[in-house]
């Protein structure tokens, strides 16, 4: 597996950029670099950081945030540039409004939080999936503000179908959690959320491995793994292949 240092892109206006290429699966095969990054918020990049995604070949921004989000900050710099851009909200933006926040949230059950996400924003999710397996949009890169719910979630259902196991998959996000501090201090510093959202921002800081175990558990009880959650999410035979075909080379 390529270390996980390696895999992080270094970038002064986001902390949480990292190639999700060099993790192996079960067949034997390991994850294409250079395909498939996440991160955390993208409207903070500076004009080298446009240059090292240039430079990547970038052809696909895929912002996960709510519309209130997204109309609060922007989409930044990259929206001069050429790279496609497709918003797939995952959230309906409660939380960073300062309204009522889910009861999972609001409890900091991340890992419920992820499961009760799954089952409301199938559309979107199937939507996204069917973007990275589109070869004429990759690269692309998956991002909402810190790069770890929502991001995680995308993150964790895409590398479950191509084969990567779901101890290799809470360790990646488990990564996040090293990153939290620079995330959130960038988020009071900036006030792109509205004071009364912080407290929470706080609670649900950390990228725990109980978190995703719940959400990977959740996912084979309730459906048999990602596969049976793609076919009931309308996923066709020809997408998981396609999947498969562009994102994983063989070992």
């Amino acid at each position: 597996m390529t270390a996980h240092e390696d895999r992080f892109v270094p970038l002064d206006g986001a902390f949480n950029f990292r190639d999700l290429g060099g993790l192996p699966t079960a067949d034997g095969g390991v994850t294409r670099t250079g395909m498939m990054f996440r991160s955390d918020a993208l409207h903070h990049l500076y004009p080298a950081d446009v240059d090292v995604l240039t430079e990547l070949g970038m052809r696909t921004i895929i912002d996960l945030r709510s519309t209130v989000e997204l109309e609060r900050t922007g989409r930044g710099p990259l929206e001069s540039t050429d790279m496609q851009w497709l918003h797939a909200p995952l959230s309906h933006g409660d939380a960073a409004a300062g309204r009522v926040l889910p009861p999972a949230l609001a409890e900091g059950d991340l890992g419920r939080h992820y499961v009760e996400s799954l089952d409301e924003r199938t559309e979107t999710l199937a939507t996204v999936i069917e973007h990275l397996a589109t070869r004429d949009y990759l690269p692309a890169v998956f991002h909402c503000t810190a790069g770890k719910d929502r991001t995680g979630m995308v993150a964790a259902l895409v590398l479950s179908l191509v084969g990567v196991s779901d101890d290799v998959i809470v360790h990646d996000y488990t990564l996040t959690d090293d990153r939290m501090v620079f995330v959130m201090e960038r988020i009071r510093a900036s006030g792109d959320f509205p004071e009364p959202v912080t407290p929470m921002l706080e609670r649900v800081g950390r990228a725990e491995a109980s978190s995703m175990e719940k959400f990977l558990a959740a996912l084979h009880d309730g459906y048999g793994g990602a596969e049976g959650w793609a076919r009931t999410a309308g996923l066709s035979d020809d997408t998981l292949v396609s999947l498969r075909e562009v994102l994983v080379a063989a070992g």
